[in-house]
């Protein structure tokens, strides 16, 4: 549980963090992924490439918080993402 903590005191206050969608539910996230998405001001769900169930998504959003969808030309241009990045903190699922 100690390296548990050392990477939760190791996220940024701002900045973007990638995360992963594992296997395609909430059980195939890292705890370390979870706890970190819960810190993040700004939740983006990418969602056109990156397929969830709406079951999975709605049980990640009663864990972690509201979660954005977006469409794959805010992730390929992110002008708005790095922008909200530079002064809060963005979890966007890829």
């Amino acid at each position: 549980m100690a390296e548990d903590s050392f990477v939760l005191q190791n996220i940024p206050k701002t900045g973007l963090l990638l995360i992963g969608i594992g296997p395609g539910s909430v059980g195939g996230m890292s705890l370390e992924a979870i706890e970190a998405a819960k810190m993040a001001d700004h939740r983006r769900y990418e969602a056109y490439t990156a397929l969830w169930p709406s079951e999975e998504l709605e049980l990640l959003e009663s864990t972690i918080g509201p979660i954005e969808r977006v469409m794959r030309p805010e992730v390929e241009q992110p002008d708005e993402i790095f922008a909200l990045a530079r002064s809060s903190l963005v979890a966007l699922w890829l």
